[in-house]
């Protein structure tokens, strides 16, 4: 295919995939708005958890405009719509709420992390292992060191 057969997809194609991103964003800024009406500590974890989600999605959604020239149409981050997928999603869910019960937040976050990268983004397993630990590492950071909440350790680390 040459430069000229390469048609980048249009703002309203990346507009109507990017709608998830967009209804993420509308929430996390919720979170925000009642963490300013909550008193003391209350307030920290919607504060914390709207400011990083919202960040998130704007830089996700700034990412879809800035790069669309270089993007075919096909591929723009939205995932295959078939039973397999929703069946892998709901297992990746449900993996995810167990290891919080059994073994903490952090870890778990780690965990998860590496392997929604791994299943979902990229095939690369050292990649999608040190992503999962950066992400666990900033959660941890923004969550238990800045904000001071003590975060589940899980029933197998209490």
């Amino acid at each position: 295919m040459s430069d000229k057969d390469h048609k980048p997809p249009s703002k309203l194609h990346i507009f109507k995939a990017s709608w998830m991103s967009i209804v993420i964003l509308v929430a996390s800024l919720a979170f925000v708005a009642e963490s300013l009406t909550l008193k003391g500590d209350a307030g920290k974890y919607p504060l914390v958890v709207g400011l990083i989600t919202a960040t998130l999605c704007l830089l996700d959604l700034v990412i879809r405009f800035l790069i669309r020239r270089d993007v075919n149409k096909g591929h723009i981050g939205t995932l295959e719509d078939s039973l397999g997928v929703k069946l892998l999603i709901g297992a990746w869910i449900a993996a995810t709420l167990a290891l919080f019960y059994v073994i903490g937040v952090v870890a778990t976050v780690a965990i998860s992390g590496a392997a929604y990268f791994h299943l979902f983004v990229c095939r690369s397993l050292v990649k999608s292992a040190l992503i999962g630990l950066a992400h666990a590492v900033a959660f941890w950071v923004a969550f238990d060191l800045l904000a001071g909440f003590n975060l589940y350790e899980g029933i197998f680390l209490n």
